[in-house]
């Protein structure tokens, strides 16, 4: 008597996943888009909660367009000396996961100067918002340019801990877990703030090209100009920015 067997199905998730921040292309023939569903269990979730909320990075936005307009432009990370420049980033409304799965969404559009515009949002039809919004450029230069960051630390003279740095942020009710937690100290001078930061063990996904929790770190250093400017005392909320101008 033969024996019948069957391949393990794949789940939906395992087959369709582009991306750890993009899942999938929904691309149609008016629009290139992508879509991908968080259920609050992704690390970038849970370690980061503001206001006892899970709340996506605002860098992760980032992340998500950068890789969107790789896969629809054929670009790969392994290609050497590409400049990926933000222009214009706008960030409207958060993205919480708290209560239920979300489904967040990121159409691109072409501009008359080259550039790719995108939208990142949430719902559909009369209930979309519209959570996020910029510009990239994908150009390919000579080289990478290198800042002199210890001329830069020598224009500072106060210097702030991580634990300094953290107490405040917990006095704001904002809980980083360790893979937003890359802040090793901080140097303030006049409209300076420099951060040394360290690669948190945990890791977002091998496809990630910039760990989420570094560069939440690079923002988190803001803080430091509060702290030493003594401005810190009046804040209940922290200093977030909610618009870029540019970014390369």
């Amino acid at each position: 008597m033969r024996e019948k067997y069957w391949a393990e199905k794949k789940s939906e998730e395992a087959v369709t996943k582009l991306h750890t921040f993009v899942h999938k292309n929904i691309s149609d023939f008016d629009c290139q888009s992508y879509s991908s569903v968080f259920d609050g269990n992704e690390v970038f979730f849970k370690e980061h909660i503001i206001g006892g909320r899970k709340i996506l990075p605002g860098v992760a936005y980032l992340e998500l367009a950068r890789e969107a307009v790789f896969d629809a432009s054929g670009y790969s990370d392994e290609q050497e000396n590409l400049k990926t420049t933000f222009k214009n980033v706008g960030w409207f409304t958060t993205v919480d996961v708290s209560d239920e799965n979300q489904t967040v969404d990121i159409s691109l559009y072409e501009d008359n100067q080259d550039d790719i515009e995108y939208e990142i949002y949430t719902g559909s039809g009369d209930e979309e918002v519209i959570n996020s919004q910029g510009k990239i450029s994908v150009t390919k230069v000579d080289a990478v340019p290198q800042e002199d960051i210890e001329n830069i630390k020598e224009q500072c003279s106060t210097h702030i801990s991580s634990d300094d740095c953290y107490k405040k942020y917990e006095q704001m009710d904002m809980e980083y877990g360790d893979t937003f937690k890359c802040i090793r100290d901080i140097y303030v001078g006049n409209n300076i703030s420099v951060a040394k930061l360290v690669m948190p063990s945990n890791n977002i996904g091998d496809d990630v090209y910039i760990h989420t929790g570094m560069l939440d770190g690079a923002l988190q250093s803001i803080i430091g100009m509060n702290i030493a400017d003594g401005s810190m005392k009046d804040l209940t909320s922290p200093s977030i920015p909610f618009a870029l101008n540019k970014a390369e």
